[in-house]
């Protein structure tokens, strides 16, 4: 069975990220090109694209309410194997969809409340790098 066919209420909190997600980042011009794709045993997200640029957007949503204060944030479970599986699809994608594009690899957070409403979003632009080095970001 495909694993996105799977309806688990981790999933479905994901699939509402995701929407959220694509949503805010149309607002910010960027347009949405694929939704979910998998190659090489591995999903991306989101792949959008601005003027000169192709954005692979790995979405992690949380909901809130029962959160630890000393709990990671979410771009945190973004971990050297998930960051790898990521790039692997990202050079599959664009070896089948070639482009004069920069590329780029992003970090959406999402925050839901128990009613699985929106409380938070953040766009952590090149998270992380084709050599899996990673930006530091800080909690606004």
């Amino acid at each position: 069975m495909h694993i996105l066919k799977i309806k688990t209420k981790n999933r479905e909190i994901g699939t509402i990220g995701e929407r959220i997600a694509k949503s805010k980042l149309r607002r910010k011009g960027f347009k949405p090109i694929c939704q979910s794709y998998i190659a090489e045993g591995h999903e991306i997200d989101l792949i959008m694209e601005s003027r000169d640029t192709r954005i692979f957007v790995e979405v992690k949503t949380r909901t809130v309410g029962s959160k630890n204060p000393y709990e990671l944030r979410p771009a945190d479970a973004v971990d050297e194997e998930k960051m790898r599986g990521i790039i692997a699809a990202a050079k599959k994608y664009s070896a089948f969809n070639p482009a004069d594009l920069y590329q780029r690899f992003d970090i959406v957070e999402v925050y839901l409340d128990e009613r699985r409403k929106l409380v938070s979003f953040e766009h952590l632009e090149g998270a992380f790098t084709l050599d899996r080095t990673r930006k530091k970001h800080t909690r606004r």
